[in-house]
């Protein structure tokens, strides 16, 4: 015979029981907090010539420099710094500054560049029958040394495309259009460049690049170039770039050799 203390007991430890399977259940039919969004791996503009088809990240800060040895015609020079600072406004539109060079050359003379200051505009996602398509306008600032800065401000517009061929090969460029030269001898020098890129592992690729420059100098001619390199993913925001390259013509018969650094946070 089951007394009524065995009653109370059996009752309190069928409620405690149906408490804890009622608490599982709501425990697990409530969602997880969202996890942070995935970033993909850092894109860069250097070392190719060429500006990438990408933006930062809205948000994130993107930070690349390198240091380059250039042989042209018996006549050396090195640069330093090559810094570009990125940032994404939003998911369209990524502010820059750019250019950020110390030039050395040896007997001659040293100082700063004019930088570049302005803006990268996404304007389409590419498919297998179209490219990704970015715009860039920027403009020098007059603040560079003596022997390096140009008296005004040096406007220049790209159109920056890219091409996914498949999962590891790319092929990507750009349109160059700009006003360069000191007041009283100013002129519009267009370029266009094409440059391919083959991913090896997950970690390293390859690429290569040609572009051309018209006109080279001010009242010169046009000069072709070539570039080819390896760049080297340490992480998702964190990239080492080496690159050689040369000049197809008589007036730029010579050779360059850089290396550099990207990050992203």
């Amino acid at each position: 015979m089951i007394t009524a203390i065995a009653c109370r007991r059996i009752h309190n430890a069928f409620g405690f029981a149906l408490f804890c399977l009622v608490s599982a259940d709501t425990f697990a039919q409530t969602p997880a907090p969202p996890s942070a969004p995935t970033l993909p791996s850092i894109a860069t503009d250097r070392p190719t010539f060429s500006d990438c088809a990408f933006l930062v990240p809205t948000g994130h800060w993107q930070f690349e420099a390198g240091t380059t040895a250039n042989t042209i015609s018996g006549s050396t020079s090195n640069t330093y710094g090559e810094l570009i600072t990125r940032y994404g406004i939003s998911s369209r539109i990524e502010f820059r500054i750019a250019n950020v060079t110390w030039t050395h050359a040896p007997g001659e003379s040293d100082g700063l560049q004019d930088p570049q200051a302005g803006f990268k505009f996404w304007l389409q996602t590419g498919s297998s029958k179209r490219p990704d398509l970015a715009a860039e306008v920027v403009t020098t600032i007059p603040v560079g040394g003596s022997s390096f800065t140009v008296n005004r401000s040096q406007p220049t517009a790209k159109l920056l495309w890219n091409q996914q061929v498949d999962a590891n090969t790319s092929i990507a460029g750009n349109f160059v259009a700009s006003d360069l030269g000191p007041t009283g001898s100013r002129f519009t020098q267009y370029a266009a460049s094409t440059f391919l890129t083959r991913t090896l592992t997950l970690k390293l690729s390859l690429f290569g690049e040609v572009f051309r420059v018209d006109p080279y100098t001010y009242a010169g001619s046009s000069a072709s170039f070539y570039d080819a390199g390896v760049t080297y993913l340490i992480n998702d925001n964190l990239q080492l770039d080496a690159r050689f390259g040369a000049g197809f013509d008589p007036q730029t018969n010579g050779r360059t050799v850089g290396a550099g650094i990207s990050y992203r946070y």
